[in-house]
């Protein structure tokens, strides 16, 4: 493998050449669609007053809680064990997807050979992994070649080589597109202009009156989990910042997520992760401070 990526930024300039060609080449610059996001954002603010902020005691906000509480629900969501046999994992993943509402398109995707199961390893890259999870089951065009990522060592030599992206990880979209992705990831603009940015938690705690106006935190928790909810009913995946981790959303139950995961198809239930069934739909809401999202 590592003689297949020992130069991988030649390659992924023939990648942009190949796949973006001159179809893009009038897209905006990130400069112009921070701008836009950022002008969206003030006019989204939830003006009310005693609304604001989060729901004291939340275990999944590190600031409302504490570390030790907040590391314990890390550990119940994303670290699930050992890794599962292909025909285990594919029986599993089969078996996870039935029980949840997930877009006819994604399990196309997912029962595809042509499907990149992104690895991210031990590299602190799991927004890059999340948003090329978007990417590829939405059909957006990327600068970087996704089949690379299947290995951990193949996304060490993308993400922390070629891009030289930060490993230690951030908590909100617009801090890792502004720092890292539109700074450092070639053409990045032609895939940002096709994604869509949506604050939940504006500065300062403020709530998005387009999500919910004038509610106080518990009901606003609550009114952002439905939202996540019509997006997918609506034929949206979506990605956010949640339990210390940038994850890919791709179906729900009714009272449960079901996220894509980013360390390959063998591990946890098939490459999918299961939201806890004792987690509080208002307190996951209340958590949650963006996302992004891309119709399929």
């Amino acid at each position: 493998m590592w003689n297949k990526i020992t130069n991988p930024l030649s390659s992924i300039k023939r990648h942009i050449t190949s796949i973006l060609g001159s179809r893009t080449s009038d897209s905006p610059s990130c400069k112009k669609i921070l701008k836009n996001i950022n002008t969206n954002i003030a006019k989204s603010r939830d003006t009310s007053r005693g609304n604001r902020g989060e729901i004291e005691g939340n275990p999944f906000w590190a600031h409302t809680s504490s570390s030790e509480s907040v590391n314990k629900m890390t550990e119940l969501q994303w670290y699930s064990g050992k890794e599962l046999s292909v025909l285990k994992a594919k029986i599993l993943r089969n078996k996870t997807i039935s029980k949840f509402n997930v877009n006819p398109k994604i399990i196309k995707k997912l029962g595809s050979i042509k499907f990149n199961w992104i690895n991210q390893g031990d590299v602190g890259g799991c927004s890059f992994a999340c948003i090329s999870n978007i990417c590829q089951l939405a059909n957006i065009p990327i600068s970087w070649d996704i089949s690379y990522l299947k290995t951990s060592s193949g996304f060490k030599s993308v993400y922390t080589n070629t891009f030289e992206c930060d490993d230690e990880g951030y908590n909100e979209w617009i801090s890792v597109i502004s720092s890292d992705f539109c700074k450092k990831i070639p053409d990045f603009n032609k895939t940002l202009v096709k994604i869509q940015y949506v604050p939940i938690k504006i500065r300062g705690g403020v709530h998005n009156k387009n999500i919910g106006d004038g509610l106080d935190k518990e009901k606003y928790g609550q009114a952002v989990f439905d939202y996540i909810i019509n997006l997918l009913d609506t034929g949206h995946v979506i990605g956010i910042p949640f339990l210390q981790h940038f994850i890919t959303i791709i179906g729900h139950n009714g009272s449960q997520f079901l996220f894509l995961g980013s360390f390959g198809k063998k591990y946890d239930y098939g490459g999918l992760h299961i939201m806890r069934s004792e987690f509080s739909q208002v307190l996951v809401g209340d958590a949650l401070n963006s996302c992004i999202f891309a119709k399929l």
